[in-house]
């Protein structure tokens, strides 16, 4: 092994006056011999400088690991709290979707209710009608019964003579009118029968609804009301065939009610003959 050599330097010895030593030296560690053991110390303080340094180091790597530990316990909450975010955002898209569908369930229902409350008003001018029909047949009724009573009495007669040749005359006369009255009844009839077929429909769509619940009871005290009215009619032996016309499904409404005012005209037309 080659030897070290060292070339003659001044000595690194500082006083605390801060004058540098004048002596000079060839030893490794700066110092002349008078100042040896300053180099000594000056090794021991290196050294205790180097362990206050590994152990801040150290404490600077558990701060670094502390550090690094808090981070990833911060990422996890942040992974957290994005997870949490997008089930947030989820039942908030949830909840807007149901807002929506129950704005429109909403609409829907008012909707079904306004078109309810037209079909009990359109039931109610139905029903009015129907009234009226039945003031009118009552009235057709009581005028056949009359003239059936004055052609008994005219058949039951003795032997006729010129004037009762005459009123026999104008008994026939009677007899025709009575036909075509007859036949004026059993359209009215027909029709007063269409009307009830259309009102049993209407009734039995309000039924159908959930919304209509209350409309029910009143719904079987018309049905039995019309079942009266039926039996009413079959006590004066009307004839309910209908006219051929069909069940009354290719009639609107509209045309009904243009029929029943004709119907009336036509029927006023023919009271002269009863005046």
């Amino acid at each position: 092994m080659a030897l070290t050599t060292h070339r003659s330097r001044q000595c690194v010895f500082t006083a605390d006056d801060n004058s540098q030593c004048p002596m000079s030296t060839t030893a490794s560690n700066g110092y002349c011999m008078e100042h040896q053991a300053f180099a000594t110390k000056n090794i021991e303080g290196q050294l205790e400088f180097a362990l206050e340094q590994l152990e801040r180091w150290g404490n600077i790597q558990a701060v670094q690991d502390d550090h690094a530990a808090r981070e990833a316990a911060l990422a996890t909450r942040e992974t957290t709290l994005a997870a949490r975010a997008a089930i947030l955002d989820a039942k908030s898209i949830d909840v807007i979707i149901r807002e929506f569908f129950c704005d429109r369930r909403e609409n829907h229902i008012g909707e079904r209710e306004e078109k309810l409350n037209a079909q009990e008003a359109e039931l109610a001018a139905k029903k009015d009608e129907l009234n009226a029909f039945k003031e009118v047949k009552r009235d057709l009724a009581q005028k056949i019964s009359s003239l059936r009573n004055r052609l008994t009495q005219s058949e039951a007669a003795p032997a006729m003579t010129r004037a009762e040749i005459d009123n026999r005359a104008q008994m026939d006369d009677i007899k025709a009118e009575n036909q075509l009255l007859q036949e004026q009844t059993g359209a009215f009839a027909t029709r007063m029968n269409r009307l009830e077929i259309d009102i049993r429909k209407i009734k039995d769509k309000l039924c159908a609804t959930e919304i209509a619940g209350h409309i029910r009871a009143s719904s079987n005290t018309q049905m039995a009301q019309l079942t009266a009215s039926q039996e009413s009619n079959s006590s004066f032996g009307w004839d309910q065939e209908t006219d051929g016309e069909g069940d009354g499904d290719e009639n609107s409404e509209d045309e009904l009610v243009r029929y029943f005012r004709l119907y009336v005209v036509e029927e006023l037309r023919q009271r002269r003959f009863f005046l």
